[in-house]
């Protein structure tokens, strides 16, 4: 009841990598991690205070072997006169789990983090075509948050028969698992933009499809010098043909090229 350890069994024996008779009798929390000592005291006094049962408590263990992660579960127990005598505790190891969890974490960080400095608008989608995420730049063509783009469908962004282009696009991208490039124009507030999107299939650890990642960027300018280029093509052509005076062009070789 004073904190000092009167029973462990070989299992916690390897787990602190120290003999029985060492660890028989040591106050507890000179094994438990500095930071973690004030949490620990806490959660056992909780048990004592509340009779019951502590769930799933984690916190860091000093070992042997370094400094390990540990899930446990503590029951106070009582003698016959319903005196606090002690706590029960059965933990497991979670180290690994907990740095496997970290590593996901900062994965997931730096991916969030690269998505939101990209200039391009990126999305992904389920295998029914339902927004999972997008990046900051998508949801601002949207006006919403980007997490509030999840659990919706293009129906919800766009008029109908766009969101059904978009729609068989992906289901096509996704039959054929092939990754598809191309250039598309739509009307927004009014104004024909211009986008190049790339689409690929997104695949599960077994390579069964499970969805679809776009990526597009607006190209409307690049579209715009293309046309008037075009345009002043066209209409100096027509110059040219209805002029009264012969006018030619040569390369450098003196070739005729028009």
């Amino acid at each position: 009841k004073d904190g000092r350890w009167t029973f462990l069994n070989d299992a916690a024996c390897q787990f602190f990598g120290r003999p029985r008779e060492e660890l028989l009798g040591a106050q507890s929390t000179e094994y438990v991690h500095p930071e973690d000592v004030a949490s620990t005291t806490q959660a056992i006094q909780e048990t004592r205070a509340r009779k019951e049962l502590v769930r799933g408590f984690v916190h860091r263990f000093l070992t042997a072997m370094g400094t390990r992660v540990v899930e446990w579960n503590a029951y106070p127990l009582f003698d016959q006169e319903g005196q606090y005598a002690g706590t029960q505790i059965t933990g497991r190891d979670t180290t690994e789990r907990k740095q496997a969890e970290e590593a996901l974490q900062e994965s997931e960080s730096k991916h969030r983090t690269l998505l939101e400095n990209l200039p391009q608008k990126i999305f992904s989608k389920d295998k029914n075509c339902v927004y999972m995420s997008c990046n900051e730049n998508y949801a601002q063509d949207l006006n919403i948050k980007p997490d509030e783009i999840i659990g919706k469908t293009d129906y919800d962004f766009y008029p109908k028969e766009l969101a059904e282009k978009y729609r068989a696009d992906d289901k096509r991208i996704m039959q054929s698992g092939k990754t598809e490039d191309m250039e598309e124009a739509y009307v927004q507030d009014g104004k024909e933009v211009f986008v190049h999107t790339v689409k690929t299939p997104i695949r599960d650890g077994d390579g069964n499809v499970v969805g679809i990642l776009g990526v597009f960027w607006d190209i409307t300018a690049r579209k715009q010098a293309e046309q008037a280029l075009t345009s002043s093509e066209e209409r100096l052509k027509i110059v040219f043909e209805f002029a009264p005076d012969a006018y030619y062009l040569n390369d450098l070789q003196g070739n005729f090229v028009d």
